[in-house]
């Protein structure tokens, strides 16, 4: 079954959320995101490699944990919750003493904020499955210059069961 189109909209904007906040901290390094082919049952999904120094800030690598799954929320309305994104989140956190959905609402303000730089980037990376450090630098500094292309579509209504802090009792999106 091949990926709908809100599914890989929802999985770019997840890699680009990731890949934009990994372009905004001067202890990472983006090496490259993608998308992967759809599996046998039409599942989408992708990945984003950087290079992050053995001094980085757990702050800053809960956040990037969290930045993906906060741009797919930001416009699916849900993501899937028992993830790594979540897991490696929550073994930085458990470092700093700081609470989950504090880190969940600050990856979420920076892509709201972002927007428009993760939407350019999650464009070019449907167009192009493949990104490398420097195209996705360029894509942000265009954004930045204020080109944007044509928006995705308005965010569909939530499901019912969007994605909760398991075992925290936090939920993030409608319930």
């Amino acid at each position: 079954m091949p990926p709908s189109r809100n599914d890989l909209h929802a999985c770019a904007l997840h890699e680009a959320g990731h890949a934009v906040f990994c372009s905004a901290v001067p202890s990472y390094a983006l090496h490259r995101v993608e998308l992967h082919e759809p599996d046998a049952a039409g599942f989408v999904a992708g990945s984003t490699h950087c290079f992050i120094r053995s001094d980085a800030n757990p702050w800053d690598v809960a956040l990037i944990c969290l930045a993906g799954p906060a741009a797919e929320w930001g416009y699916a309305g849900c993501c899937y919750v028992d993830s790594d994104d979540f897991h490696n989140a929550r073994r930085a956190l458990s470092r700093t003493g700081v609470r989950h959905q504090i880190a969940w609402d600050a990856a979420t303000t920076f892509v709201l904020e972002e927007r428009d730089r993760v939407e350019a980037v999650a464009r070019a990376l449907i167009r192009r499955r493949r990104l490398d450090g420097a195209a996705v630098l360029a894509i942000i500094q265009a954004a930045a210059r204020g080109w944007q292309s044509p928006p995705f579509p308005p965010r569909p209504a939530p499901s019912s069961a969007c994605i909760a802090w398991a075992g925290r009792g936090h939920s993030v999106g409608a319930a």
